[in-house]
C-alpha cells in the first residue's frame, strides 16, 4: 500500500512539472501544417480556451454543431456574437 501511494506522489509531482500547452505554440503547429496539408480539421472542446481561441484565429472555415435546445442555440449565438466583437472574418456553417 505504501509503495502505491509513493509512485502517486511521484506520478502527480511529475504532472505538476509539465509547462502547459500554450496557444502561441499551438498556433505555430496549425500554421505549419497548414502549409504542408489543403485541409487541418481541429476539432475543439465546447468550451473556449486560449488555444481554441488560437485555432479560430487561423481558421478560414468553422462549423458549428449544436444540437435543438434553446441553451445550445443561445450559446451559438453568444459564440457568433464573440467572432463578431473580435473581428473575426471567417466563414460560420452551423449544423444542427
Amino acid at each position: 500500500m505504501l509503495r502505491q501511494d509513493c509512485t502517486s506522489l511521484q506520478h502527480q509531482a511529475s504532472l505538476s512539472k509539465r509547462k502547459k500547452f500554450q496557444s502561441t505554440q499551438f498556433s505555430k503547429v496549425l500554421e505549419y501544417l497548414s502549409q504542408i496539408y489543403a485541409y487541418v480539421v481541429v476539432d475543439t472542446a465546447s468550451f473556449l480556451t486560449d488555444v481554441t481561441l488560437a485555432a479560430i484565429d487561423l481558421s478560414d472555415v468553422i462549423v458549428l454543431v449544436t444540437t435543438q435546445d434553446i441553451p445550445s442555440i443561445k450559446n451559438c449565438r453568444l459564440f457568433l456574437d464573440l467572432l463578431q466583437t473580435l473581428g473575426l472574418s471567417v466563414s460560420v456553417f452551423c449544423s444542427l
